[in-house]
C-alpha cells in the first residue's frame, strides 16, 4: 500500500528575506494507491515544489506529508527510506546521466539498494522493458544516443528501484509528437501492469485527457480543481482564464458550441468530439 496524504502544506523560499515567496499554501489532498493523476498549472503554479515534497525532497514550511500514515520527514531515515518508494523524474532527467553504459545508469538505483548482481540485472531488464529502451543499447554510452532514447532511459533508472509511487516532472518536454506519445505509453503500460501510482506533471492537456484518471489543478500555489477529467474539463473557460490551454478536442467543440452548435457533455477527446458532433446534427453515431 501507498497511500499519500498531504495536510495543510505550505512551502515559503527564502522565508525572513526580502526575496521571501510563497510556492504552495495550505495544501491538503489525498492520492491512494493505484491512482494515475495528472497535475497541470501554468509555470509557476506551485505544482512542480508539490512533487518534490512527495520524496522530502523538500521540507515543508507549515504541514505535514504522510505515506502509509507516516510522517515522511520525522527524521532523516526516514526521508531515506521515502525516496526507495516515491520515484521522482525531473525535467529533463537526460542531462543526469553519467555512467559510461545505458546498462551501469539504469542499474545505479538498484545498487545503491545494496542488491546482488543478479536481482540488478532482472530489476535492470524489467525496467528497460516498461521504457522501451532496447538491450541492444546496454552497452553503449547514454551520451551517444537520441534525446528520446537518454529520456527513457533516465525514466527506466527510476523504474528499476521499484518505486510504489512514480512521479515524473514534464516527462515529454522537448521531444517531438511521436516520441511524446511513446513515452506516455510506456507510463500507461507500467502503471496498468504494476498497479504503481503515477503523478504526472505536465502542459499538455491532450495527454492528461487521454491518460489520467484525476486531475489535480494548480493556480498560485493552491489547488484550483481536483476531479475527473471529465468534471475538470467541463470547466474550460475557468482553465483557460487561469492561463491553461484545453484539449484540442475541446477547443473545437467551445468554437462549435460559440457558432450555435448544441453539443452535449463535457468534451476532451475525438471520439467523444465525433459523436457529440453527430447527435447534434441528428445522425447515428458510427
Amino acid at each position: 500500500m501507498a497511500e499519500i496524504i498531504v495536510e495543510k502544506l505550505s512551502h515559503v523560499y527564502s522565508a525572513g528575506t526580502p526575496f521571501e515567496k510563497t510556492a504552495i499554501e495550505n495544501i491538503s489532498l489525498t492520492i491512494p494507491q493505484g491512482e494515475f493523476v495528472g497535475l497541470l498549472g501554468h509555470t509557476g503554479s506551485g505544482k512542480s515544489t508539490f512533487v518534490q515534497h512527495l520524496n522530502a525532497l523538500l521540507t515543508p514550511t507549515t504541514g505535514r506529508v504522510l505515506l502509509d500514515g507516516e510522517d515522511i520527514n520525522r527524521d532523516k531515515k526516514s526521508r531515506r527510506d521515502v525516496r526507495g518508494r516515491v520515484g521522482l523524474v525531473f525535467q529533463y532527467p537526460e542531462y543526469q546521466l553519467f555512467e559510461e553504459t545505458v546498462f551501469a545508469d539504469i542499474a545505479f538505483g538498484p545498487k545503491n539498494m545494496g542488491l546482488g548482481e543478479a536481482e540488478i540485472e532482472e530489476r535492470v531488464r524489467e525496467a528497460a522493458g516498461f521504457a522501451d529502451v532496447e538491450e541492444r543499447l546496454f552497452e553503449r554510452s547514454p551520451l551517444e544516443l537520441s534525446g528520446g532514447q537518454k529520456r527513457r532511459i533516465a525514466i527506466a533508472g527510476v523504474i528499476a528501484m521499484r518505486p510504489d509511487v512514480l512521479i515524473l516532472d514534464e516527462p515529454t518536454a522537448g521531444l517531438d509528437p511521436r516520441g511524446s506519445r511513446q513515452i506516455m505509453d510506456n507510463i500507461s503500460r507500467y502503471q496498468r501492469e504494476t498497479g504503481a501510482t503515477v503523478i504526472i506533471v505536465s502542459h499538455n492537456m491532450d495527454d492528461a485527457a487521454r491518460l489520467a484518471r484525476r486531475l489535480i489543478v494548480f493556480d498560485h500555489g493552491s489547488v484550483a480543481m481536483d476531479g475527473t477529467p471529465e468534471e475538470v474539463f467541463s470547466r474550460p473557460q475557468e482553465l483557460i482564464d487561469i492561463g491553461l490551454s484545453v484539449p484540442q478536442s475541446t477547443a473545437i467543440a467551445m468554437a462549435l458550441r460559440q457558432q450555435g452548435l448544441a453539443l452535449e457533455g463535457a468534451i476532451y477527446t475525438h471520439e467523444q468530439l465525433k459523436t457529440a458532433v453527430l447527435r447534434a446534427k441528428g445522425v447515428g453515431a458510427c
